[in-house]
């Protein structure tokens, strides 16, 4: 069943790639996405699938548009004053025991952040390295992440370990 959902949304995606809904296009989206399927099978040892919970998929974009709104501004302000205002520096951040996936989906959403950029992700529980362009407490750093791990977990999260956050979350917003 879950192979069958893989090449319908694989096959969904590359229709919507193509741009029109032709029978050519399907019948190579659904080769394309066999083929894919069948080179890359999901692990066997994979403990956790993925979940999405619409609604807080919806707050964390929300949130999350926000952000990089924010952070777009504040590097667009550095882009456009005279002088070297930032500083950097780099912050480890331990997340909590969340999979892999989960962890993975945090680096790269701060990765997709202007101003922020995860150089490595790290043991068990996962440790995040970012580095930020405006470093004034590290301890900020590290809360906005727990922020956006809240958020990525309620969205996101599978399993008793990513569902734990869901009470904090509520005081996060």
């Amino acid at each position: 069943m879950r192979t069958a959902v893989a090449i319908a949304w694989l096959t969904v995606t590359w229709t919507a790639l193509w741009g029109s809904i032709t029978p050519a296009n399907i019948a190579s989206g659904i080769l394309a996405a066999t083929v894919v399927v069948r080179l890359l099978p999901s692990s066997p040892n994979a403990t956790t699938a993925w979940v999405v919970r619409p609604l807080a998929a919806v707050h964390f974009a929300g949130w999350f548009t926000g952000k990089l709104v924010q952070a777009n501004l504040t590097v667009l302000r550095e882009v456009l004053t005279p002088g070297d205002h930032t500083r950097p520096g780099v912050v480890a951040v331990p997340l909590s025991a969340c999979s892999p996936g989960i962890a993975a989906l945090i680096a790269n959403a701060i990765s997709l952040t202007p101003g922020t950029l995860t150089l490595d992700l790290r043991g068990n529980p996962p440790v995040l390295y970012v580095h930020v362009l405006h470093l004034d407490d590290p301890a900020d750093v590290r809360t906005e992440v727990a922020r956006l791990e809240v958020f990525v977990r309620r969205a996101f999260g599978s399993g008793m370990t990513d569902d734990a956050p869901a009470e904090e979350a509520r005081s996060w917003t």
